[in-house]
């Protein structure tokens, strides 16, 4: 079977891009978490002044 000559002589070329971005803030354990996730609520209304508050704060920042 011959194929079209467009077929043959266009270039097929995919491209994906695939970016791994890896941040320096770590997010540590809290039990305020836990009691946001139960409440349905975020953590700043939780419990603001908490570790867990703080650390996703900076990740903000960070992005």
């Amino acid at each position: 079977m011959k194929l079209p000559s467009i077929i043959r002589y266009t270039p097929i070329i995919l491209y994906y891009t695939i970016r791994i971005v890896r941040f320096s803030t770590f997010v540590q354990k809290d039990v305020s978490i836990g009691n946001a996730v139960k409440a349905g609520e975020s953590i700043f209304e939780v419990a603001p002044k908490s570790r867990a508050a703080k650390d996703f704060s900076k990740l903000c920042r960070e992005m």
